[in-house]
């Protein structure tokens, strides 16, 4: 008799942090659970490349028409997956993201289900102004009665949500740091070492404002104009602002040391054979690019903004204040000369020390497991 908890996670667009959140709790927790998925249609290249994998391991996989905005299919989807958790006997319901989070909160409660929340940022950062926010702010307040349990990737978040949306009190929630699986890099590592000859900086997301991916462009202009090195930006990802890098970069006189790789489905791969990881973002919940690139025992140059300062190793990485251009130019330099003379091995040995002690998957796995059990 199978007696696995059945478990639904839902999200809008399964892309970036996201989607990888979701996919390795299915990987390393499918045997003791029966897992469920539902997600839009809207995929990245890793996604796509899971698939069969991730479908063999759930007991469903459903994609429904999911848009960011609020629109007449919402009812519909709430509907439909109300009957999927009624149908199948779903015990937990695991919202990630803002629309993952109004379904799984309106259908699950409905359905009489303990319900999970991960919000992911979203509506914890200032991404929206005006009437827009106080919308989204009042909706988080109503649906916040729904939720059996808030989890956060870090304290940010926590602190970040509970301060905007000022929920009822004597909310239960839970913070859980998201792990990285260290075999995977490990398996991944096989390519050269890049020649300090040619200094390789890279950027690794989706190509929209938070991430900062158009800051960043005018920092490496700035660095390539101004220091006496061989140096070339490699940027991995896709999104809505391609057109607007694409052209940023052509209006530049260093537009040949500037890279479009498009979305890769080995990123650890591309991220081996970088000398920097560059992450200028300006909102992040948590930043897996970063605790990555600590496994990897890269050097890594990364904003103040959000959950970055609490989950980078302190001593070990290169911090500057969000979207200040002089104060990332001089982090990209310092970062430049060290990496050069070697005199940063130790920061990164000891930041992929503190990265496989404070983020390894068997430990996020863990008390997931032991959430989802308290819950019943």
């Amino acid at each position: 008799m199978n007696d696995k908890i059945k478990v639904l996670h839902i999200t809008g667009d399964a892309v970036g942090g996201i989607r990888k959140h979701i996919h390795d709790i299915i990987y390393n927790m499918n045997e003791h659970y029966n897992f469920y998925y539902i997600s839009s249609f809207n995929n990245d290249k890793v996604s796509i490349t899971e698939k069969e994998s991730i479908e063999k391991l759930v007991e469903s996989r459903i994609r429904l028409d999911i848009s960011k905005k609020p629109t007449f299919f919402d009812i519909v989807n709430i509907f439909l997956i109300y009957r999927i958790i009624r149908k199948n006997k779903i015990k937990i319901v695991h919202g990630h993201g803002a629309k993952g989070g109004l379904y799984a909160r309106i259908a699950g409660k409905l359905a009489g289900a303990k319900v999970i929340y991960t919000p992911h940022g979203g509506v914890a950062h200032d991404m929206f102004s005006g009437s827009e926010d106080k919308i989204y702010k009042l909706i988080e307040k109503i649906l916040s009665s729904f939720t059996s349990c808030f989890l956060f990737e870090s304290n940010y978040t926590k602190k970040a949500y509970f301060k905007k949306i000022k929920p009822k009190k004597n909310l239960n929630y839970a913070v859980n740091y998201n792990g990285v699986n260290v075999g995977l890099i490990e398996q991944s590592d096989n390519t050269l070492p890049s020649s300090k000859k040619n200094i390789k900086i890279g950027f690794f997301g989706v190509l929209r404002n938070e991430k900062g991916i158009l800051f960043s462009i005018d920092a490496i202009n700035d660095v390539i104009n101004s220091i006496n090195i061989e140096l070339s930006y490699h940027i991995y990802g896709d999104g809505p602002l391609l057109n607007e890098v694409e052209n940023k970069i052509n209006n530049l006189s260093c537009q040949k040391k500037i890279y479009l790789h498009g979305e890769t489905d080995n990123p650890y791969m591309a991220m081996h054979n970088m000398d920097i990881i560059f992450v200028p973002s300006k909102f992040e919940s948590f930043g897996y690019v970063a605790v990555e690139s600590m496994f990897l025992e890269k050097t890594l140059v990364v904003s103040d903004a959000g959950a970055l300062p609490e989950v980078c190793c302190p001593d070990s990485s290169y911090f500057f204040r969000s979207n200040d251009l002089p104060d990332c130019v001089r982090a990209l330099k310092k970062a430049i000369y060290e990496t050069i003379d070697g005199s940063n091995y130790k920061k990164l040995t000891d930041a992929s020390f503190f990265a496989k002690k404070h983020y390894s998957i068997e430990t996020m796995c863990n008390n997931l497991s032991s959430l989802y059990k308290k819950l019943l």
